[in-house]
């Protein structure tokens, strides 16, 4: 197991909110790990936003995580709460590193979320989970697995293969270049400047796809389809309640 470094940068944040008793502790940590060697990054994360970004040149990964509690009694309980129930777990096995975090809420009436900053070297793959909470993702150089929950998902400057199955939320990609499969139970799904084969399952919500070289296949069960300006075929498998507009595609254009 490669070593792990960490640093407490900030003790506490106390926010008190306006016209409410709820009392908000907050503190931030740094962990590191070393990147040499490891090939993929398996993320499984309970709640909270995230962010990674691959960076070229860098063979260390670091996590900058926001532990955030808040109790409508005292800041003592939101603290003891952060500090025994949200943990975050940096570790790595031969070629792969794992980043884990926890929100054991249990029946305590006290909240809680973890935040997370990511930087990776940009070549390493992400195996990734997510509960709840916006996810955003940049800058990498490597094919990308995810399983997100609820919110928002943002892809942008990607060179590779995407897979993601995402519950409920927008999905957006701009700027990638790989295979494409998206599974989007609820929300908009939104490609644009991308290059790839691309497979989009949508449950409920508007699907668009603009600027976009490769053939796209779009199954859609409510919500409308918007197509414009693809260098390959089109197949549009279902579209059961929408609106279908499709313009300005180089290739064969299939529809039911």
């Amino acid at each position: 197991m490669i070593g792990i470094k960490r640093w407490l940068i900030s003790a506490m944040i106390l926010v008190a909110l306006t016209g409410c008793n709820i009392i908000t502790y907050e503190h931030e940590e740094t962990f590191t790990l070393d990147g040499e060697g490891v090939t993929t990054l398996n993320i499984n994360h309970d709640e909270g936003d995230v962010t990674v970004k691959g960076v070229e040149g860098i063979d260390q990964i670091t996590v900058t995580a926001i532990f955030a509690a808040w109790s409508d009694d005292s800041v003592e309980h939101a603290q003891t709460f952060s500090e025994e129930n949200l943990s975050v777990e940096l570790f790595s096995e031969n070629e792969e590193a794992f980043l884990k975090t926890a929100v054991n809420r249990r029946d305590k009436p006290e909240q809680g979320f973890i935040h997370l900053q990511i930087e990776v070297p940009s070549h390493v793959a992400i195996e990734y989970r997510q509960n709840e909470g916006q996810l955003q993702i940049e800058s990498m150089r490597s094919d990308l697995n995810i399983q997100h929950g609820t919110n928002q998902l943002v892809l942008k400057d990607i060179q590779g293969n995407i897979q993601i199955i995402d519950g409920a939320g927008n999905v957006s990609l701009e700027g990638v270049s790989g295979e494409i499969v998206i599974n989007n139970n609820a929300g908009a799904t939104k490609v644009t400047n991308s290059i790839g084969v691309a497979s989009i399952i949508a449950g409920s919500g508007q699907v668009e796809i603009n600027e976009h070289e490769g053939d796209v296949t779009v199954r859609s069960g409510q919500g409308n389809i918007d197509i414009n300006d693809v260098n390959g075929d089109v197949t549009i498998l279902e579209s059961r309640d929408g609106m279908v507009t499709i313009e300005n595609v180089s290739g064969k254009v299939n529809q039911p």
